[in-house]
């Protein structure tokens, strides 16, 4: 699922690290991971401009390739509505702006070049 955070990329981090994900960020990109039995929540992010913030939020499992074991919709479905709970609590605003599939997706973690 792409999130668009309207906060920087530390305060996404922030909210990130209260839901239990492991954060590294640098170079105004974003990476966290959250294990899972099966598999892991992995959130690619990127600073598109000041004050905003992409995020793509998908679940892989142990063996996955491209869009093959990858889950953008059930699974992570709590993970993305913790991102705007959460955001909501720090007064920012978060909303979704993509689709739940590889192919119906914006998908700007690719076209930003981030590090998959």
């Amino acid at each position: 699922m792409d999130l668009e955070v309207y906060g920087g990329l530390e305060q996404v981090a922030d909210i990130l690290r209260r839901l239990g994900f492991i954060v590294s960020v640098s170079g105004g990109e974003l990476e966290a991971k959250l294990r899972d039995e099966w598999g892991r929540f992995h959130v690619l992010g990127a600073q598109l401009k000041p004050g905003l913030t992409y995020l793509d939020v998908h679940w892989d499992s142990k063996i996955h390739m491209l869009f093959m074991g990858v889950d953008y919709k059930e699974k992570p479905k709590k993970i993305y509505e913790g991102i705007i709970k959460e955001a909501e609590k720090m007064g920012l605003k978060a909303r979704i702006t993509g689709g739940a599939s590889w192919f119906n997706r914006k998908n700007r973690a690719i076209f930003k070049g981030l590090k998959l």
